[in-house]
């Protein structure tokens, strides 16, 4: 005998299905995006009046009309994303919640398209062409077709390459930018991907109401939304569940009258408290497989990757006065082009000049030092170079390109790598993803090349291995010892196979076996043909490998030349030491 379920128990399931739809395209922006989002709700009623008006007012099948609102929401999410993506953070969260309210006036004044306050009542239950009926069954199975289909492209999404880079932009959007993503590009295909899925549950939700008005795009109704992505861990699995309770439980105190919501509130409390991570009951698994051990070992990665000269530099490089091999021993190297042409470059932070006028040129292949005081304005030129801030005045050429105005993505994707002062690493990501979400950058435009995938996944391990992390590839990146943090924000910038890299202090907190290591690294990627320009403090580290040094002093060139010069310049020992012991020198 089979048992059949009451039309009572098929509302609830239809409607948290319905709810679990939506919280699907609302976590996908909030949770792995990281955008925050506070109007949800007016995707959510695009989507019901956009079927309702096509269904009810034009006679549309349910399968056209379902076509149209995935393309009606995609483009009024994209028209509202090219101002509103202009904020982050709080400012991001003032503008979607005043996105909701304009849908909603739009929704209540424009009373001849959608009947205003009354809502566009008398929703037909879906059909295919003569096939539809008024059982509740029907219209359940219905939905949970469209949830099925919801949760596999959302799995399917945020395990992608795509979900990788949300997730990376969310962690960190400067070092995204760096590694070559088009954080803006990315952003805008999160609210489009999240708003489909709003619409669609929208337009099923007309379907179970007979009816759509005002009150879908009401803040009351994002904050119901927003409380199935936080009770839901951020899982597919959460969030059915989270769905699930958050249709159920209302029902149960029907009875408290107006200390219903009240008693709401303290389940949720009691619940948050008991398990903050909510409803996830699934592991989190990586955007690559960690399995394996990595293709490569670590001396294998370094002479594959390596000019054949590689051995006779280790084997000439002392452990701290090591002989240096110059850009011109470098034998494929042409020694008329370079790698940085600034000319006159201006910054200005309000009354501050942070960098004056500066005249660099970096050959091709050499290890440049920059060193100064704090202050001198260093880090600013690095940022200049690689576009995270824009220059006042001046001409900035890398590898033959002009790049003034240029943004840091785009200067990444020419093929310039970098550091940071404070390492910026993805923190929740595994090693082996941090570097991936540059190695990948041939990935990222052709999603279905799996090839081109397998190859990045290889690069990113070949990287790892290179820099000494190998068999470090799953552990997370904010467990790593800061030298191998270091290591590794140095191997994410390596894996996109860089003409240039800027190194900013990259043997800050390292021991001596730890500084022997990364000069050996240093004078290697050297020998690739890959220019070096690293900031530095310490000279036992810059001194011994770099072939020129520019020092810095209150944001102007204070000097440039060799290292022994620039031990015996005046002006250098007073910078730092003072003038008495710049007297006392000379």
């Amino acid at each position: 005998m089979i048992v059949r379920p009451g039309a009572y128990v098929l509302s609830i399931a239809t409607l948290t299905l319905i709810y679990a739809i939506v919280a699907l395209g609302y976590n996908l922006v909030l949770t792995v995006a990281g955008l925050f989002h506070f109007g949800f709700a007016a995707h959510f009623a695009i989507g019901g009046y956009a079927a309702a008006i096509l269904m009810v007012r034009l006679g549309w099948q349910f399968l056209p009309a379902l076509a149209a609102v995935i393309v009606i929401s995609g483009i009024l999410t994209a028209l509202m994303a090219f101002p509103t993506l202009r904020f982050r953070g709080d400012y991001l969260a003032m503008v979607t919640l005043a996105f909701a309210e304009i849908v909603r006036r739009v929704i209540v004044n424009w009373k001849s398209l959608t009947n205003g306050p009354l809502g566009i009542s008398g929703i037909p239950l879906p059909n295919f062409f003569s096939l539809t009926s008024i059982s509740p069954e029907f219209l359940f199975g219905v939905v949970a077709a469209l949830a099925a289909l919801s949760f596999f492209a959302y799995q399917n999404l945020v395990s992608s390459r795509f979900g990788l880079a949300w997730e990376a932009i969310r962690l960190n959007e400067e070092a995204a930018a760096a590694a070559g993503l088009h954080t803006w590009r990315y952003k805008l295909g999160a609210l489009i991907v999240g708003s489909l899925f709003a619409g669609i549950a929208g337009m099923a939700y007309g379907h179970y109401a007979s009816i759509t008005d005002p009150s879908m795009s009401n803040v009351d109704t994002t904050i119901l939304f927003l409380a199935v992505v936080i009770l839901s861990g951020g899982t597919w699995l959460g969030i059915l569940l989270a769905s699930l309770v958050l249709t159920a439980l209302p029902q149960v105190f029907l009875g408290l009258d107006l200390y219903r919501q009240l008693a709401l509130g303290l389940v949720l409390i009691v619940v948050m408290n008991l398990r903050p991570q909510g409803f996830s009951l699934l592991r989190k698994r990586g955007y690559a497989s960690t399995d394996s051990k990595p293709d490569v070992s670590m001396k294998q990665a370094r002479r594959r990757a390596s000019h054949p000269r590689v051995e006779l530099i280790r084997s000439t490089v002392a452990p701290i006065e090591g002989v240096k091999t110059r850009a011109s021993e470098v034998h494929a190297v042409n020694a008329t082009e370079l790698a940085v042409d600034a000319i006159r470059v201006m910054k200005r932070f309000g009354g501050l000049v942070a960098v004056d006028g500066l005249v660099l040129q970096v050959p091709m292949s050499a290890i440049f030092g920059i060193i100064g005081p704090n202050g001198a304005g260093k880090t600013t030129v690095f940022n200049l170079l690689t576009g995270s801030i824009p220059a006042d005045a001046g001409e900035i050429r890398i590898l033959g390109q002009d790049v003034k105005g240029w943004p840091s993505w785009k200067i990444a994707r020419l093929g310039v790598g970098r550091t940071f002062q404070n390492v910026k690493l993805f923190s929740t990501l595994s090693a082996l993803d941090n570097v991936l979400v540059t190695a990948a950058q041939q990935a990222y435009g052709k999603p279905f090349r799996q090839g081109l995938w397998r190859e990045a996944v290889a690069k990113a391990k070949e990287a790892i291995a290179f820099t000494g992390l190998g068999g470090r590839e799953g552990a997370v990146a904010s467990s790593l010892p800061y030298a191998d943090q270091r290591r590794l924000e140095l191997a994410r910038a390596l894996a996109s196979d860089p003409r240039l890299i800027l190194l900013d202090e990259p043997s800050a907190g390292m021991n001596p076996r730890e500084l022997r290591e990364l000069r050996t690294l240093v004078e290697e990627i050297r020998v690739r043909g890959i220019t070096v320009i690293c900031i530095e403090h310490n000279m036992g580290f810059i001194l011994p490998i770099a072939d020129e040094i520019l020092v810095m002093a209150e944001g102007k060139r204070l000097t440039i030349g060799s290292p022994d010069a620039i031990t015996k310049d005046p002006k250098v020992i007073e910078a730092y030491l003072g003038r008495r012991a710049a007297r006392a020198a000379s």
